[in-house]
């Protein structure tokens, strides 16, 4: 239960930085550091990249998918995964999903402002970060942190069928 609550309350601090930092950016540009990053205020009605623009019709319902199917797994599925690296990066996704969609539920696109200037990318926010960690975080988890438990040899599986069963006589 207590990863549970830290999942939801990452979600929740990333859902209001997210929000905090595009009300205070929203339409400002400002050099942060001259050269390096800038707050540039743009509308994305795409994906990252602003791929596949204007398909709020699809981003909405994926976004409201995505988001109840990580509680209802972490809920009443999921029993194993008891790392806090594990938790932490599914709350940064949760975040970064719910804060994206806010923004694509309230005005039809996202408010990004974040630019790099010394690099062609694109401009992004909080919760982009958030998901983008998230990921690198349950990558981490899956290749280097979790163990699946092993079962004993014939245990609930039969791995080896013996040859008197495969030749067993069947009375008649």
């Amino acid at each position: 239960m207590f990863y549970l609550i830290a999942l939801v309350l990452t979600a929740g601090v990333v859902v209001a930085l997210d929000l905090v930092s595009k009300v205070l950016t929203d339409g400002n540009v400002t050099e942060v550091i001259p050269g390096f990053v800038s707050f540039v205020s743009s509308h994305n009605t795409g994906a990252g990249w602003s791929l596949f623009e204007g398909a709020m019709w699809l981003f909405i319902p994926m976004a409201i998918i995505f988001s109840v199917g990580i509680l209802v797994f972490e809920v009443f599925f999921n029993n194993k995964f008891k790392n806090p690296i594990y938790w932490l990066g599914m709350g940064l996704m949760l975040g970064g999903i719910i804060g994206n969609l806010v923004d694509r539920i309230a005005f039809g696109y996202v408010r990004d402002f974040l630019r790099f200037e010394f690099m062609n990318f694109p401009t992004f926010n909080v919760a982009d970060m958030a998901l983008t960690f998230g990921v690198i975080f349950i990558a981490i988890y899956m290749l280097f942190l979790y163990e699946p438990k092993r079962k004993k040899f014939g245990e609930s599986e039969k791995m080896f069928v013996k040859p008197s069963q495969i030749f067993k006589k069947k009375d008649k």
